[in-house]
């Protein structure tokens, strides 16, 4: 009988250990599982991040146009959408730094061409709209932009969002 309570005993280490192993297998598992959830939702950001600034360089170009017509009503409402998007970019790009600073700067130029355009659709004939001034900070908008989505691809590329 000591035999088998013996191996009873043998058993039930050997089976307590095969338990813990599996615990540690299944943590290891579950890290990584993690670790592959946070890259994925990293890329599909970084997709996501690519598209609207591609987006977004239209609208620059399609301001441009409206503004050379003579079309202010909707130059007005594509620097309103552009603004804003503007806005979600800078609060959804990783790199706070001189990128971030050059956006917050964009964001409040376009909001003066706002008003300067909304000041001319009311009457204000004195109020001067520089398209040659707005044709620059546009452009600066467009290269920083292509800045912006050149990192990004970068990264999406070395996979280290």
């Amino acid at each position: 009988m000591e035999i088998v309570t013996s191996l009873g005993i043998i058993a039930t280490f050997v089976g307590a250990g095969y338990a813990i192993y599996q615990v540690h297998k299944t943590k290891s598992s579950l890290k990584a599982v993690a670790e592959a959830q946070k890259r994925t939702e990293g890329q599909i950001r970084g997709n996501v991040l690519i598209a609207d600034i591609s987006t977004l360089d239209v609208y620059v170009s399609t301001i441009r146009e409206y503004l050379r017509n003579g079309d202010l009503k909707p130059a007005l409402l594509r620097l309103s959408d552009l603004k804003g998007n503007l806005v979600r970019l800078l609060n959804m790009n990783s790199d706070k730094g001189k990128a971030g600073k050059k956006l917050k700067e964009a964001i409040d130029s376009l909001q003066g061409i706002e008003v300067n355009i909304e000041k001319r659709m009311a009457g204000e004939a004195a109020v001067a709209l520089d398209l040659t001034a707005i044709s620059r900070m546009l452009s600066e908008i467009s290269t920083l932009l292509n800045e912006i989505k050149g990192k990004e691809m970068y990264r999406f590329e070395k996979g280290t969002k």
